[in-house]
């Protein structure tokens, strides 16, 4: 068997949460929506999280069982409760967040299976959120040491983001995700016009990929050399919740199967656009559903 036919290994690092809106809650937190994603586009997914030992935290285990995601690096907190995030939508489906603090999450621990499970990943991905704290925080960096192959989901929320964070994370980042709204908080925290991020991220960072979703106008993606640009899909949004986590998880599917970037692109927007007209993160679909969306105009 060569190594394109084998099945790829993404470890997951970070939140395991209950997104709450006012008539139900959903199992979410970005890395874990990208992880049940990437498992139901077929890879081999690791989740690095911790919940607490409450009800909470028990539907947490109940549901990710029920998404065939191992959970061998779910910790167990007698001490911190379960994260919680309460949702409201707005008339276009676009959310707001309330993050409570001082949560399972923010006391991830390091230990050998943690370790050994991402030395062993094929990507290794994380975000800004979970290094709020800084136990969570000092873990992933023992982590990003072990493994060259990282994926960083920007993931800006509320103030849980600084200039030296953002700076060190970068450091060992190699693939980066954001949206629009997180590229022009870049251009503000390191004082680099629009028209140059691009270059100085790649130059200053040593980033090979960046991806960039743009909401309704698509996505696009630099290499280094050139910017490809997807229009993306025309769709009536129900909710975005999740939306760009299922995108990146698509387009990493398609980059672990050595696809031009641009059939990564397209997948990833697909994807993101079907998730964006269905009710929560990680709704179920088969190809043929993504095969019907039509794209914008260019």
């Amino acid at each position: 068997m060569n190594s394109r036919s084998m099945k790829k290994k993404v470890v997951c690092f970070g939140e395991v949460l209950w997104d709450v809106y006012p008539a139900y809650k959903k199992l979410g937190g970005a890395p874990f929506n990208v992880a049940g994603h990437l498992r139901n586009l077929g890879l081999d997914i690791q989740m690095v999280s911790r919940i607490g030992e409450d009800d909470l935290g028990k539907e947490i285990l109940v549901e990710i069982e029920k998404a065939k995601i191992p959970l061998d690096l779910i910790q167990k907190d007698p001490n911190h409760p379960t994260g919680v995030v309460k949702v409201t939508l707005d008339d276009q489906g676009k959310p707001t967040y309330e993050i409570v603090t001082s949560v399972a999450w923010d006391y991830i621990q390091n230990n050998s299976m943690n370790e050994q499970k991402v030395a062993e990943a094929d990507l290794f991905l994380f975000g800004t959120l979970a290094c709020r704290h800084e136990v969570s925080r000092s873990s992933l960096h023992h982590l990003l040491s072990l493994n060259d192959s990282t994926v960083l989901d920007m993931n800006l929320r509320q103030s849980y983001y600084s200039h030296d964070l953002i700076d060190v994370l970068l450091e060992k980042t190699r693939i980066l995700k954001l949206n629009d709204e997180e590229f022009d908080v870049l251009h503000n925290l390191l004082q680099v016009s629009h028209d140059n991020l691009y270059g100085f991220l790649i130059e200053r960072y040593s980033i090979q990929l960046i991806i960039q979703t743009k909401g309704a106008d698509g996505a696009e993606v630099f290499d280094g050399q050139k910017v490809c640009q997807n229009p993306g899909y025309r769709i009536q949004v129900v909710d975005t919740v999740g939306s760009g986590d299922a995108f990146l998880a698509g387009f990493l599917s398609q980059y672990l199967q050595e696809r031009p970037v641009e059939n990564c692109l397209d997948f990833a927007c697909r994807l993101g656009a079907y998730v964006a007209t269905k009710a929560g993160a990680i709704p179920s679909y088969h190809p043929g559903d993504l095969e019907k969306l039509k794209p914008n105009k260019i």
